[in-house]
């Protein structure tokens, strides 16, 4: 599912920023921490344990009502060049252990099965087009 190069940039990285949709579509983005899931076959999204703030509408409300969720994953290299991951797919929410997801998080956390991944600057030449893929 991701290659070697997204694996190791996943692995290198623990910030990203989840965008989600209620019900009647109105979107919301939120910053989350995340890690790569053992098997490296799906995002482990947590944050802190937030409850008046972002975290529920992402979480609880937004994620049960529509499960189809994304996140970028994206820096700069020294040299100035963009490079990142946009990751689509159908996340399953979980009310408990996010405490192991990230350090100091709340206890609930969403399991992100991707469903595509486009990535730039990290199996392709600076400022080349992205690179998609559905599953």
């Amino acid at each position: 599912m991701f290659t070697e190069g997204e694996l190791l940039y996943l692995r290198d990285h623990t910030i990203g920023r989840l965008a989600s949709a209620a019900a009647d579509g109105r979107p919301h983005v939120v910053p989350v921490r995340f890690r790569l899931s053992e098997g490296g076959r799906s995002l482990e999204i947590g944050a802190r344990d937030l409850p008046a703030r972002g975290q529920r509408r992402a979480y609880r409300d937004n994620a049960a009502e529509n499960p189809e969720l994304a996140i970028v994953v994206d820096d700069y290299t020294e040299d100035g060049v963009p490079r990142g991951l946009l990751i689509r797919g159908t996340a399953k929410l979980h009310d408990s252990g996010g405490e192991r997801v990230v350090r100091g998080g709340g206890p609930q956390w969403l399991e992100l099965l991707p469903a595509s991944i486009s990535s730039w600057g990290i199996d392709s030449a600076g400022y080349a087009p992205p690179i998609r893929r559905a599953f």
